[in-house]
């Protein structure tokens, strides 16, 4: 008896991202045809510099046998600021998932979000991703997207 392959949706989500913008766009898989733009996501925070947003000294404690310490935050801005919107994009892209709006992802993303998103990806979600690469996108046009992605979808496909 033969196993068949779960059929995939001919739908490909294309989201690029930084810190601060995420971008969902959908095209056909055979030519990436009618390729267009369903959302943006915006995290304000990921734009900000951590001098604008934290404050200018570090928590003051005291513990119970009377000494002094300073508290930090856990991690540095930008990785905080990157986790919190890695996890709100994976959210989305999840919903599409679910709702059978795609059956095949590619990711872009600078290095840092990159490997943040990678992270916050399910087992489910990791099967569907095509691929991935470490570019900024998200402030160039649609036409100029879509030609990247082509390039780099041929690129893997020749490997």
């Amino acid at each position: 008896m033969f196993k068949r392959a779960a059929r995939r949706d001919s739908r490909i989500w294309v989201v690029v991202a930084d810190r601060a913008k995420a971008r969902i766009f959908s095209a056909e898989w055979e030519g990436l045809t009618g390729f267009r733009e369903l959302e943006t996501l915006v995290h304000p925070q990921g734009a900000m510099h951590a001098r604008d947003v934290e404050a200018d000294t570090h928590g003051r404690n005291r513990a119970p046998d009377g000494h002094r310490y300073t508290t930090e935050p856990a991690g540095d801005f930008r990785h905080r600021t990157a986790d919190a919107f890695a996890n709100r994009i994976v959210e989305r892209i999840d919903q599409g998932r679910q709702a059978g709006e795609f059956g095949r992802l590619v990711i872009a993303a600078p290095p840092l979000m990159l490997g943040r998103l990678r992270m916050e990806l399910s087992t489910v979600l990791k099967d569907l991703l095509v691929a991935d690469f470490d570019q900024e996108l998200t402030g160039l046009g649609e036409k100029e997207i879509l030609a990247r992605v082509r390039s780099r979808l041929e690129a893997v496909a020749e490997v």
